[in-house]
């Protein structure tokens, strides 16, 4: 009884720290090839303590005067450059917090997609195959026919609530 409990545990711990990031890794290597375990383990539990260390070091900081590094960056004047500046971080901050409190504002910004196809080096995009399909004669002697081939053609695009991402590949000069 203690290995089944044990062998729940180590799951259990498993899935809390390593499992999301174990999966994203397996998910981007089918695009870029190898990757160590190490690297989403850094990204998981490293890189992102590490960064908020920096940010507090650099926003407690003091210049040659005695004042705060955080907005008086370089001696620079407050109109225009710092107030730039913090209004540039708070405008990307609010966008990015709307964007996780209502996603669904953001959905103008995806470009339609055709369903289930990647389009690769041998394929063509939607719009190169219409043209080629509006370049061909249609049967004059049958307008329902023509009509029907109309409307299947329309239905190919269908929008995807997600983007699908594209890898490209790099090639290393040697």
């Amino acid at each position: 009884m203690p290995e089944e409990s044990q062998r729940g545990w180590k799951e259990l711990l498993y899935t809390l720290y390593f499992k999301n990031v174990q999966d994203y890794v397996e998910k981007i290597k089918k695009q870029i090839g190898y990757m160590p375990f190490i690297w989403g383990v850094l990204i998981k539990h490293v890189i992102p303590p590490v960064l908020i260390v920096v940010f507090v070091l650099g926003a407690v900081a003091t210049n040659s005067e005695g004042e705060s590094v955080f907005g008086h960056y370089g001696s620079y004047v407050l109109w225009p450059y710092q107030i730039l500046g913090v209004l540039t971080f708070c405008f990307t901050a609010a966008t990015m917090l709307v964007g996780a409190a209502a996603p669904n504002l953001y959905n103008w910004t995806f470009v339609p997609q055709v369903e289930g196809s990647f389009v690769g080096e041998d394929e063509k995009f939607p719009a190169e195959e219409s043209e080629e399909q509006d370049v061909e004669q249609v049967d004059e002697s049958n307008p329902e026919k023509a009509q029907a081939e109309d409307e299947e053609s329309e239905a190919v695009e269908k929008p995807v609530a997600e983007p699908v991402a594209v890898a490209a590949e790099t090639k290393a000069v040697a």
